[in-house]
């Protein structure tokens, strides 16, 4: 998923924060003009139940959970 505009990318960022304050998550977005790159952290059953829903959205491509590292400290302090 490509964003056509800044705007349509700041849509993104807010539909992050807004799910990502629905599940008690923090983390972080990261967008390099072609690719997305997310780190959830919070309880494993709200980070799992995210990666589902983003997996099964068509939007998105070559989806890949790429490390699970269990913590009680936040890595990317209060951003939703």
């Amino acid at each position: 998923m490509r964003p056509a505009s800044s705007s349509e990318l700041l849509k993104i960022v807010r539909a992050a924060e807004r799910n990502n304050l629905a599940l008690a998550l923090t983390g972080t977005l990261l967008f390099d003009k072609s690719r997305f790159v997310q780190v959830l952290e919070g309880e494993r059953s709200s980070v799992t139940k995210l990666f589902i829903r983003i997996s099964q959205d068509s939007r998105h491509e070559d989806i890949a959970s790429s490390t699970l590292l269990l913590s009680g400290a936040s890595l990317t302090g209060r951003w939703r």
